[in-house]
């Protein structure tokens, strides 16, 4: 071997990391951070934002060989919410601003409602698709008061 030249890496099989930088890079985010990390049903969802423009956030949900995102800007209200529908889910996600807030309530067009713990900085959820779309959402402290909530226009 020439001196300078190394050999090739020998090739790996692709991380679930690689598949979640390869989401961020397809819309064009540089350096992000990562607002929330964990498990939406039987999928890992990884909510990151852009450090050059915070608002600007992005939902990665890696399911078994396949990878779905959405991206988008929000707004600075103590909470945000966006859905994203795939596989058979709805998929919520969003930003948190206010640390009071620890849960979301939300209204579907089922006429159920459902609660999930949230904390600052975002949060992922999801589930069936059949429930129908969010008609309402509620973010709410510890002590059941609401600190922001919406209706889907």
């Amino acid at each position: 071997m020439a001196a300078g030249c190394s050999a090739p890496s020998p090739s790996r099989p692709v991380t679930p990391d690689d598949k979640i930088d390869a989401a961020i890079a397809e819309v064009g985010f540089g350096a992000t951070q990562q607002l929330f990390r964990g498990n939406c049903d039987d999928r890992t969802c990884v909510l990151v934002a852009d450090a050059k423009d915070p608002r600007r956030i992005e939902l990665i949900v890696l399911g078994p060989g396949d990878v779905a995102s959405s991206a988008g800007q929000v707004g600075a209200e103590p909470a945000t919410m966006d859905e994203m529908g795939t596989d058979g889910r709805e998929f919520i996600y969003g930003r948190i601003d206010d640390a009071r807030i620890s849960r979301l309530d939300l209204d579907l067009l089922d006429g159920g409602k459902l609660s999930f713990d949230v904390a600052a900085p975002g949060y992922a959820v999801a589930y069936p698709e059949e429930r129908g779309p969010v008609q309402a959402w509620h973010f709410l402290d510890p002590g059941g008061r609401v600190i922001h909530e919406r209706t889907a226009s």
